[in-house]
């Protein structure tokens, strides 16, 4: 259960201030459209959202859980993704992923969507823990900021 609701986030990110939400429970929650640039999320569930269009640029989302999330048209421009969980979370062409640090995260070539998001480079299959790693060597198509 979310530690949130969408309008007490509205409020929160509409703050002059970085949102700091490390750790926080937003399982569930339709976030579709909001803003979390430069946001501090670490450790936070993000499963199952709606998380189309939405933006975090430059925001801190290491070891985040997109688990069956829908990521379609989300901007991870220049974030720090480093042991995110997107396991069954559904991609398309406008998720932009440009610059995002994708170090151990954990992306199934065979997912919904990710072979729309442009990703340059290899996907490399580490056998613990069944991780990925992108390594990223390119331009990601995308949407930009908003």
């Amino acid at each position: 259960m979310a530690d949130l609701t969408r309008k007490e986030l509205v409020k929160l990110l509409s703050s002059p201030f970085r949102a700091h939400l490390t750790g926080t429970d937003l399982s569930g929650l339709d976030l579709n459209g909001l803003n979390f640039s430069s946001a501090y999320l670490a450790n936070a569930n993000l499963s199952k959202c709606n998380l189309q269009n939405t933006v975090f640029y430059k925001a801190d989302l290491k070891n985040v859980r997109f688990v069956d999330s829908d990521v379609r048209g989300a901007d991870f421009e220049q974030s720090a993704l480093q042991n995110a969980d997107f396991s069954g979370a559904i991609f398309n062409d406008k998720t932009n992923l440009k610059s995002a640090s994708l170090k151990n995260t954990n992306i199934s070539k065979e997912q919904k969507g990710i072979s729309q998001t442009g990703i340059s480079g290899e996907v490399v299959k580490r056998n613990l823990g069944d991780v990925l790693i992108a390594i990223l060597g390119g331009i990601f198509g995308g949407g930009g900021r908003r």
